[in-house]
């Protein structure tokens, strides 16, 4: 790599500390803007809701407007954690794994320029978040409102 003719960096702290976690560090990757701990791509005010502060459009965002490119989160990390969620997520707080999971299905933005619905394909762990039960986002089993969105599952199992 020290021979590539262009070299890049990126420093990826958050915009108050040093001290970086994957949400923040993932919105530096994903939107180019810092931001403060557990935000994810949102530009973090002080009102008491985790979920109505102004979004920043994400690199996946721009490329599925501009491009009309398929957008996928594969990640080894489970899906609602928080650098395969800064990608296209937007709380404040990175533990509210349920609103993420929810905004795959639905997408959120608030630009009103981009037609944004959520990623296309989605490759990781975190089935837990998805299945139906009193810990679950709004007590739904998120496996049918992916099927009612058209979407499908696949599961697999590996044995031991």
């Amino acid at each position: 790599m020290d021979k590539f003719p262009v070299l890049g960096h990126q420093m990826t702290h958050r915009i108050d500390s040093f001290i970086t976690d994957s949400a923040n560090s993932g919105t530096v990757l994903y939107t180019g803007h810092k931001s403060t701990a557990s935000a994810l791509s949102v530009d973090a005010d002080s009102s008491p809701d985790p979920m109505d502060d102004p979004n920043i459009e994400t690199k996946a965002e721009i490329f599925h407007s501009h491009a009309c490119g398929g957008v996928g989160i594969v990640s080894t990390a489970f899906i609602a954690d928080a650098t395969p969620a800064a990608l296209t997520a937007y709380p404040r707080n990175r533990g509210l794994y349920g609103a993420v999971v929810d905004s795959y299905l639905h997408g959120i933005t608030n630009y009103p320029w981009i037609n944004w619905t959520g990623p296309d394909i989605l490759f990781s762990g975190g089935a837990e978040q998805f299945f139906a039960g009193p810990g679950s986002f709004q007590c739904k089993d998120y496996y049918t409102e992916f099927a009612k969105a058209g979407l499908q599952r696949r599961l697999e199992t590996t044995p031991l």
